[in-house]
């Protein structure tokens, strides 16, 4: 827990967010934990399943744009995940005291084939 367990672990999350302030952070999810655990660690890719924005990167990054949900719910995550990496290349921080797995990940078929290079046109 990196000494942040507070016992909580909304609160311990808080409690990494306030002292590390990144632009993004966001817990660990199952996936790229470093093979020597470290308290945090830059990520370009995260699940937003539970994501903190800092209030200066708020006005960018939020809300989630919805003109793409007909066609893919990933796609206004997509959409923040491009931005933060474009303006702020080194505070988006992956918080390994806390986990958050969305174990009910899969793709939805009924989306069909899905056109990336859309989104990413669009950003």
């Amino acid at each position: 827990d990196f000494g942040f367990n507070t016992g909580d672990p909304y609160r311990t999350f808080e409690r990494q967010l306030l002292a590390w302030e990144p632009a993004v952070g966001f817990p660990f999810n199952g996936y790229s934990l470093p093979d020597t655990p470290t308290e945090v660690a830059a990520s370009c890719w995260w699940d937003h399943l539970m994501v903190g924005v800092h209030r200066d990167a708020l006005e960018g990054l939020l809300p989630y744009w919805t003109g793409f949900d007909s066609e893919s719910w990933w796609f206004p995550q997509r959409a923040v995940t491009v931005l933060a990496s474009a303006w702020y290349p080194h505070h988006r921080l992956q918080l390994n005291s806390v986990a958050a797995m969305n174990t009910q990940h899969r793709w939805n078929p009924a989306m069909g084939d899905v056109d990336w290079a859309r989104v990413n046109a669009w950003v």
